[in-house]
């Protein structure tokens, strides 16, 4: 099967919402945006913590939906680019500005452009076996912000 054919496209521009560095996709809802790819904003009064990162959701449900299968929904390599891993092994926090599913997985890109490259050849980015901690994306994210 041809690669970009299996690219479906979440980069549906989602506006500014939040930009805490803990917040994992800028507090947007990850079971709205799989099911109805919108984004939508969660609430803190429905949030969880997945591999150490801060997941906000529109409802209960959404939030138990996730609970019971966070990989189904939460993002690969804890919203990190995989095309800037990959090629310079940074841990570069994804935009969420800037997202693509493939073969079932949300990933972010920090730019246009990788998320373009990304399209190209999604299999060579999306086999990345590296192991991610969140601190490693606080790390590198917090520094790019300065």
């Amino acid at each position: 099967p041809n690669d970009e054919e299996d690219t479906d496209d979440a980069l549906i521009s989602a506006d500014e919402h939040t930009s805490s560095i803990d917040v994992a996709m800028d507090g947007y809802c990850p079971v709205t945006l799989r099911t109805s790819r919108t984004w939508k904003p969660g609430s803190k009064d429905f949030s969880l913590v997945h591999d150490g990162q801060t997941y906000y959701f529109t409802s209960a449900d959404k939030l138990a939906e996730f609970k019971a299968n966070p990989d189904k929904f939460a993002p690969r390599n804890l919203g990190s680019d995989p095309v800037r891993l990959a090629e310079g092994d940074l841990v570069i926090r994804g935009n969420t500005k800037f997202g693509a599913y493939y073969d079932g997985a949300l990933y972010l890109f920090e730019t246009n452009d990788s998320r373009t490259k990304f399209k190209k050849t999604p299999t060579r980015y999306a086999q990345l076996k590296h192991t991610l901690k969140p601190e490693d994306v606080k790390k590198v994210a917090s520094a790019a912000g300065k």
